[in-house]
């Protein structure tokens, strides 16, 4: 007996070099973000100077066989018994319903980033819609929900929801709205929506797919009484409903905690949408935006079946990430920014209520520079800080495993790194 119990012991001390090595068994790859250290190279100079030593015991640490199931096994441990998530900004509410900190720390007002910073936007907006307009362009401003303001029942208690202040959906959309700009307002549409159907799942950050189909017929009404032209159409038609087989981001928040199986979610509702005859007016569209105007094409095929196959959507202003084409330049500050706008029939700013105090994402301080042929103040800073990131040996390193775990360019990465700094030098 005792041998076996020994034997049993080296078993489960060795299996795990055995899976490290042989990949006994396939693991479900963790989700998030995170940063896995790199095998390092054997060579005299990091042997002698203790360096191999020290980059190996990171690489084995993040690498060892079943790392991935014991981090699941853990923070199923966490989240079952103690309602704790152990995933960056990951805050549980009542009935366990999944929020962002952030997103419920902006529709308490604590990033509200004052009349000042908000005129502004409402000025540089109103005044690129109406210079595009005599161009025989439609600038738009639609505003998204966030989950917090549709869900605020659900947030705990320790945020106090009796002090929420002025934030920035209230004021800005009001500003809007008083300088007769052309605002599409998704979530007040979606307040005043009477459904059965959950407009947001208990396990995501995003709007429902349920919810994109309610709001882009609006958004294309919308588009409709400005240029007086028929877009195409489209119906629902009962789809599927279910807790368990989730599309898209309705399950983005619970993945990212990582946990042995994922925790039960609302009855979701999936329509089937039936596009009218492609006979309509297909207007060309630049959408920029945060990651819910992907919404309208992750979900269905909403831009591509009513906007022309010329049209773009730049992800915060930064990657162009649809339509996909192969070998296509994606950086959009390598694009000739003036052609790009001036080709155009609609633009589409599009942002989260949590993302309000970015509106555009620099779309709008750097219009008049673009139109002008010059280099804005901002580029100019931000390329600065990009040569100062490649020249740093170091902090290269780090961009080579985030542009390969973002699945980006390093260009692309470099990029990110530089506005981010850029942002917050502010």
């Amino acid at each position: 007996m005792k041998k076996l119990l020994l034997g049993l012991v080296f078993f489960l001390l060795f299996i795990p070099l055995i899976q490290w090595n042989i990949q006994l068994f396939e693991e479900e790859p963790l989700g998030g973000e995170y940063t896995v250290a790199e095998e390092p190279e054997l060579n005299w100079n990091n042997w002698l100077t203790g360096s191999y030593q020290e980059q190996f015991s990171s690489f084995f640490n993040d690498t060892i066989g079943f790392k991935k199931t014991l981090v699941r096994t853990y923070n199923q441990y966490c989240f079952s018994l103690f309602n704790k998530a152990n995933s960056v900004n990951t805050i549980i509410g009542k009935d366990k319903v999944l929020f962002q900190e952030n997103v419920i720390e902006s529709y308490l007002g604590k990033n509200f980033a004052g009349e000042d910073k908000l005129n502004k936007i409402v000025d540089d907006f109103k005044s690129a819609q109406i210079d595009l307009e005599k161009r025989g362009i439609l600038l738009v401003a639609v505003i998204a929900p966030g989950k917090a303001s549709f869900l605020k029942e659900y947030i705990p208690t320790r945020f106090a929801l009796s002090q929420k202040k002025t934030n920035n959906y209230d004021y800005l959309t009001k500003r809007l709205i008083e300088k007769d700009a052309n605002i599409v307002d998704l979530s007040e549409l979606l307040r005043n929506t009477k459904t059965e159907y959950p407009l947001f799942p208990k396990n995501g950050m995003h709007w429902s797919g349920y919810s994109t189909i309610l709001t882009f017929n609006s958004l294309t009404r919308f588009i409709e009484e400005k240029t007086k032209k028929n877009l195409r159409g489209y119906i629902q038609k009962p789809g599927v409903l279910t807790k368990d087989s989730l599309r898209y981001t309705d399950n983005d928040i619970a993945k990212a905690m990582n946990t042995l199986w994922l925790p039960e979610n609302f009855l979701m509702n999936y329509p089937v949408v039936e596009f009218e005859e492609d006979k309509y007016y297909k207007p060309n569209v630049l959408i920029i935006g945060d990651s819910y105007s992907q919404s309208f094409y992750g979900f269905y095929p909403f831009y591509e079946n009513v906007f022309n196959s010329e049209s773009s959507f730049w992800y915060y202003n930064r990657i162009e990430l649809w339509p996909y084409e192969s070998g296509k330049e994606t950086n959009v500050h390598k694009l000739d920014k003036k052609e790009e706008i001036l080709s155009r029939n609609v633009i589409l700013l599009m942002a989260t209520e949590d993302n309000l105090h970015r509106f555009g994402f620099g779309f709008l301080e750097d219009y008049k520079y673009i139109l002008e042929g010059v280099e804005s103040p901002k580029d100019k800073e931000v390329k600065r800080l990009e040569e100062s990131i490649r020249n740093n040996p170091e902090w290269m390193k780090f961009i080579y495993i985030q542009a390969k775990e973002r699945n980006q360019t390093v260009d692309q990465t470099v990029r990110a790194n530089a506005i981010h700094l850029f942002n917050n030098k502010k």
